[in-house]
C-alpha cells in the first residue's frame, strides 16, 4: 500500500470508530445515561485534567470521546458540569 492508501485507511478507521461510539452513546442515553458536551478544551492540559478528575471523582460508569461525556449516574454529570462548564 502506498502512503495515500494508508492515510485513507486510517481516516476510514477513525470515522468508523467515531460512528460506533455515537451509536453506543445513543443507546446509553436512551437507557438513562446523562450526556454533557463541552464546547471545546481550553488547552491540552485541561483535557488531561478532566480525564484525571473523572477517574478520581466519578462513582458510576462513564464514557467519553472528544468533548462529549456520558455518565451513568446523574450526580456524576452534575458535579462534572459544576466543575468544568
Amino acid at each position: 500500500m502506498g502512503l495515500e492508501e494508508d492515510i485513507l485507511d486510517e481516516i476510514a478507521k477513525d470515522y468508523a470508530k467515531q460512528m460506533d461510539w455515537e451509536i453506543l452513546a445513543d443507546v446509553k442515553i436512551s437507557g438513562g445515561w446523562t450526556c454533557v458536551k463541552l464546547d471545546r478544551y481550553l488547552s491540552n492540559e485541561q483535557a488531561v485534567d478532566i480525564k484525571i478528575w473523572i477517574e478520581e471523582n466519578c462513582i458510576g460508569k462513564y464514557d467519553y470521546m472528544g468533548t462529549k461525556f456520558l455518565f451513568q449516574k446523574k450526580q456524576d454529570a452534575e458535579w462534572f458540569i459544576l466543575r468544568w462548564q
